[in-house]
């Protein structure tokens, strides 16, 4: 069995592959359908929306240079991801806690607004009271599972993170921690299990570099003469 040396590539290697298997096993907490549904509906009618989309609807009504003319129009954009933010952490309390959910949409939904970067941004606290009432609590909960989940996945990067920092072969690796096995690339184990004969692994070598011995035995030989 050879010995496979641990490279910063192959610990980095490892450990992406590693990350994969968690998000594959524990995906990120998501909204679920209902609060999805129930957040677009809010969304949609709340004041802030309501009245972007009645600036964006008369828009042509308005043609005036005076005062500098009517403001940058709006514009309308078809968008899937709305980010939804709580100063409180939606928990309702008085404390400052700010809190973002990302909220994915299908079908779109159409937003109003002159900048076009970023995912738009919704303030929780704006939505109308009925909705925030009904919203509140599953968004907060969802907000700690994601906590949870994120800190979680932290410890799990740093554990693994800490043992293949201390293993300097591959084969530690898999004496401290057999299951790293699936994370390892084939060519490494392969490399790993291969039987090493040395006698034929010198004569490899030589061949590589086109190594003439007989040339430098002579050189060697005719200096030890010379110098006695």
């Amino acid at each position: 069995m050879a010995s496979v040396r641990m490279t910063n590539d192959l610990r980095s290697n490892i450990q992406n592959r590693a990350i994969q298997a968690f998000d594959t096993a524990r995906p990120r907490p998501a909204p679920s359908t209902w609060l999805t549904d129930r957040m677009r509906d809010a969304i949609i009618n709340s004041e802030p929306y309501k009245a972007l989309q009645r600036l964006w609807e008369t828009r042509d009504q308005h043609t005036f240079v005076s005062f500098g003319g009517y403001p940058k129009p709006l514009e309308r954009e078809a968008v899937t991801y709305v980010s939804v933010s709580s100063v409180n952490g939606f928990n309702q309390s008085n404390q400052v806690a700010s809190s973002t959910l990302v909220f994915e949409f299908a079908p779109q939904i159409n937003v109003y607004r002159a900048a076009r970067w970023g995912y738009p941004e919704i303030r929780f606290e704006e939505l109308p009271a009925n909705f925030i009432q009904d919203l509140a609590t599953p968004c907060y909960e969802l907000c700690q599972d994601i906590k949870t989940h994120d800190a979680n996945k932290n410890e799990y990067h740093r554990k693994i993170s800490s043992l293949l920092d201390q293993c300097g072969t591959v084969k530690q690796l898999l004496l401290a921690w057999p299951a790293a096995e699936s994370f390892i690339p084939s060519e490494h184990m392969n490399r790993m299990y291969t039987k090493v004969n040395r006698k034929q692994r010198a004569q490899e070598i030589k061949e590589e570099v086109n190594f003439d011995d007989s040339f430098v035995n002579e050189i060697v030989l005719t200096a030890k003469l010379v110098g006695g």
